[in-house]
């Protein structure tokens, strides 16, 4: 049974965004427990059971939270606000993304990662 400390983030492992994810460092350090799982290593039925539940891993991450499940720019704005001792990384990051449009924004993070991966199958 999953805590309230507890978060699973899915993710492209080969996306150099969602790879260095400096938030990672900054939830652990706040005392929840990150598991990182690359979509990666999922099987094909997996992935066709995320994308039916209309999780697409291609445009978005997917995180569990306290038995709800965000995706894409919800679960970036759910991880920006469960890191409250920001590095400096995260700030700045946090800046640019919450001054600009941050949907937009969010959309044009998926597409540079498409220009250097491939999608998941």
């Amino acid at each position: 049974m999953a805590t309230s400390d507890q978060l699973e983030i899915i993710y492209d492992g080969d996306c150099p965004f969602c790879r260095n994810i400096v938030l990672k460092r900054d939830l652990e350090s706040n005392g929840f427990q990150v598991t990182m799982v690359n979509a990666r290593d999922l099987s094909n039925q997996q992935l066709t059971d995320y994308q039916n539940a209309g999780y697409d891993l291609n445009d978005g991450m997917l995180v569990k939270y306290q038995n709800k499940q965000y995706y894409g720019h919800d679960a970036l704005m759910l991880l920006l606000k469960l890191s409250r001792h920001k590095g400096l990384a995260v700030r700045v990051f946090e800046f640019i993304y919450l001054k600009m449009n941050q949907y937009w924004f969010y959309r044009m993070l998926v597409k540079i990662r498409l220009w250097f991966v491939p999608p998941l199958k």
